[in-house]
C-alpha cells in the first residue's frame, strides 16, 4: 500500500503466501498490469486522435488554398505579367514545401513564420498589394516548436474578415515572442 502512495509500485509484489494476504497480492499486481495496458491504449488512442485532427486541417487547409493562386498564375500569365507570376509560383512551391514539413505536425517557429510569410506574399499579390504585412520574432524564439499552419488560418480570417472589405490599405501583424515559459504569437 505504501509503495501505491509513494508512486513506486511496480506490479512486483514480492508475498508468496497462498492465503488471502496472497490472494490480495495477485489481485492487485494484475489489476496494476490491467491498469498499465490501459493508460498505455489511452496514450495511444489519444495521440491518433491528435495526428488525425492535424491531417485533417492540414488537408482542409491546402486543396482549399491551392485553387485561387493558380487560377491567379494562369492569369497573370496570359497578362503579361509573369514577373508576379514567377513570384507567386515560387511562393505556393515554398509554401507547400513547408506545409508538408515530412509529416510532422510540429516545425520551428521560424518555418512556420516563413510559411505565414510566403502565404502572404501570395496573398498580397491576388490582392494587388491592398494590405502591408509585417510579422517579426524575438531572436530567441525562433528555434522553438511549434504546431504547422497555426498561423495561417488567423492570416485568413485577417484578410477575409477585415481587409478584403476595407476601403483602405491596411496593415497585418504577426508578432512571436516569449512570455516566461510561453511562446505567444
Amino acid at each position: 500500500v505504501r509503495q501505491i502512495e509513494q508512486r513506486t509500485y511496480d506490479g512486483k509484489t514480492r508475498l508468496t503466501t497462498k492465503d488471502e494476504l496472497g490472494q490480495l497480492e495477485s489481485a492487485l499486481n494484475s489489476m496494476y498490469h490491467i491498469m498499465q495496458r490501459q493508460f498505455k491504449a489511452i496514450k495511444h488512442e489519444e495521440r491518433e486522435r491528435y495526428n488525425a485532427e492535424m491531417q485533417m486541417l492540414t488537408e482542409q487547409i491546402n486543396p482549399h488554398f491551392l485553387y485561387n493562386p493558380l487560377d491567379s498564375v494562369i492569369w497573370m500569365t496570359e497578362s503579361g505579367r509573369q514577373d508576379e507570376a514567377i513570384r507567386m509560383v515560387t511562393s505556393l512551391a515554398r509554401l507547400f514545401r513547408i506545409a508538408l514539413s515530412k509529416g510532422n505536425s510540429m516545425i520551428p517557429l521560424s518555418d512556420e513564420l516563413e510559411h505565414a510569410r510566403h502565404y502572404m506574399t501570395i496573398q498580397q499579390i491576388r490582392y494587388k498589394n491592398k494590405f502591408e504585412t509585417k510579422i517579426t520574432a524575438q531572436p530567441d524564439t525562433e528555434g522553438l516548436y511549434t504546431l504547422k499552419l497555426i498561423v495561417q488560418p488567423i492570416l485568413e480570417n485577417a484578410i477575409y474578415h477585415g481587409m478584403a472589405s476595407a476601403e483602405d490599405e491596411g496593415l497585418i501583424s504577426v508578432t512571436a515572442y516569449r512570455d516566461g515559459d510561453d511562446l505567444l504569437i
